[in-house]
C-alpha cells in the first residue's frame, strides 16, 4: 500500500507481479496498490486531501448516498479498490447512517485468512 501511497508509477511492474502472488494479503495489498496508481494516472486533478490527514490506499467513492454505498461496501463480487472507495467515502460522511454502513461491512473487509474481530 505504501507504494501506491507514494504514488510513483514507476513501480507499477513490480507490484502488478506480486498482485498474482499466492500469498492472498500480498496479492491484495498490491492489487490495491495497483489500482491506486492507475486512479492516480487517470484522476490526477479530482485527489482531494482526507479530512483525517491520513493517505488512504483508495480514494473515496464520489457516491454520498449511505444506501448505495453500503451495498457497494457489501457487494463481494465489486472490486476491493471499489469496496475500499465506499467504506472511505463512508468513513468522510461520518453521521449515524454511514457509521452503521461501515459497522455491517466490517466482515465483508476481512481477507478469508484474517480472523474476525471479538464481539
Amino acid at each position: 500500500e505504501a507504494l501506491g501511497a507514494i504514488g510513483n508509477p514507476e513501480v507499477l511492474d513490480i507490484l502488478k507481479r506480486y498482485s498474482e502472488d499466492p500469498v492472498v494479503e500480498v496479492a491484495e495489498t498490491c492489487q490495491l496498490a495497483v489500482k491506486r496508481l492507475e486512479w492516480l494516472q487517470e484522476n490526477k486533478e479530482e485527489l482531494g486531501s482526507s479530512p483525517y490527514l491520513s493517505v488512504d490506499p483508495a480514494p473515496p467513492a464520489e457516491e454520498t448516498d449511505v444506501a448505495k454505498l453500503r451495498d457497494t461496501l457489501l457487494d463481494e463480487s465489486c472490486s476491493l479498490f471499489d469496496r475500499y472507495r465506499a467504506m472511505f467515502a463512508l468513513r468522510n460522511l461520518g453521521g449515524q447512517a454511514a457509521v452503521l454502513a461501515l459497522a455491517d461491512g466490517e466482515p465483508a473487509c476481512q481477507s478469508p485468512a484474517e480472523p474476525a474481530l471479538a464481539d
